[in-house]
């Protein structure tokens, strides 16, 4: 259902939303960019709306929120094994329409694939993914030519326009919170981009045949092995798993997986 509030009315409700969910979103981090004076925009916890990012688009991926960088998978001892607590509140994430669909691509991945990860399983249903909308293209985005540009599988969206704020909520939970905000209903329809400058039209017919292409030589050629695809591909699931012993006792310690790329 869609709702309308003024600023000072939004602001309230997500302090109550951030008491009781983990919220991440797109944060300006000033002065931690790859340089000493620039900045960088990354997936933070965020507690309040002024503090997320909304006209441009993070540097790094939302996934962070979902698969830990470096995750502890259990700890040893001689005997046995003990796993960790998974988190213990709900999680909130600020995304876009495209974010959503790679949403989709880790699911099919970690728990449609065979076998499902426990502990991705455990973060994601617990997840609750808050839209994003897009008034204009990126300037390198072409969303619109793979059909990622419109996501219905949101449980809120929310846009701040000036001193009014617009909400659209799927989710029950959180729209049990606005009987106490004083929200005015409305039709709300999210932002989606409908057109791109930078237009791709797939290739048909492709078959195995086309990973040994030139282009892809070429291609692999430039890489530096500095690991930044990892970071930054919201679709990129390759770990590499790391035994640890502790030094004051050689027969415990803990297994980790930590992001890799392929």
């Amino acid at each position: 259902m869609g709702y309308q509030l003024a600023k000072t009315e939004a602001d309230s409700l997500f302090c109550r939303w951030a008491e009781e969910y983990d919220v991440f979103a797109p944060k300006l981090m000033t002065g931690e960019g790859c340089y000493s004076d620039t900045d960088i925009i990354r997936y933070e916890k965020v507690s309040s709306l002024d503090e997320i990012e909304w006209s441009k688009k993070s540097d790094y991926s939302f996934k962070e929120a979902l698969l830990s960088i470096n995750e502890t998978l259990f700890y040893f001892t001689e005997d046995q094994t003990v796993v960790p607590k998974g988190p213990q509140k709900d999680i909130l994430i600020f995304l876009r329409a495209c974010d959503l669909h790679a949403v989709k691509r880790l699911d099919e991945i970690y728990l449609r694939n065979q076998f499902e990860d426990f502990y991705y399983a455990r973060v994601r249903e617990r997840a609750r993914f808050v839209l994003m909308g897009c008034e204009h293209s990126c300037p390198s985005g072409f969303c619109v030519s793979m059909g990622t540009n419109r996501a219905e599988n949101y449980d809120a969206y929310i846009k701040v326009d000036g001193e009014m704020v617009y909400m659209d909520l799927k989710d029950s939970k959180l729209e049990a919170s606005m009987a106490e905000a004083g929200a005015k209903t409305i039709s709300v329809v999210p932002d989606f981009v409908t057109e791109n400058s930078e237009k791709v039209t797939l290739p048909k017919g492709l078959s195995n045949d086309s990973f040994q292409l030139e282009i892809w030589q070429e291609y692999g050629a430039r890489c530096i092995g500095c690991g930044r695809c990892n970071f930054v591909c919201p679709t990129c699931t390759c770990f590499t798993m790391q035994d640890v012993f502790y030094k004051d006792n050689s027969k415990m310690g803990e297994r980790r997986r930590v992001w890799a790329s392929c």
